[in-house]
């Protein structure tokens, strides 16, 4: 039997939005399936924070305490913090992560 495990995805530059950040939650969540990414790369996609919020409650496992192995998230270039006044979905990311030490991606 073949096995494949997904470790990194790739996703910048791909106009995902809200919607495909949604969409992509739902195919990530631990109740669908036990996660091994660790590297999810979705810079330039303009995800504001509905699509934040989305991926949080993928991000933040199950009753069972099945998080997801994720130790690097690129949001680079996204609409994270539109007009700089909301960042619950930040916020919620960084709990969903476990609130460890956080680092803002700038492209550079």
């Amino acid at each position: 039997m073949v096995s494949c495990r997904l470790t990194t995805l790739s996703l910048g530059g791909n106009g995902l939005g809200d919607e495909g950040a949604r969409s992509l939650a739902a195919a990530l969540h631990p109740r669908r399936a036990p996660s091994v990414l660790q590297r999810l790369r979705l810079n330039d996609n303009g995800i504001g924070a509905a699509g934040l919020l989305s991926l949080a409650e993928a991000l933040r496992g199950t009753s069972d305490d099945r998080r997801c192995a994720l130790v690097a998230l690129d949001l680079a270039d996204n609409d994270v913090a539109a007009g700089g006044t909301d960042l619950c979905g930040v916020e919620a990311l960084g709990a969903a992560l476990g609130g460890g030490e956080q680092q803002a991606a700038d492209g550079g």
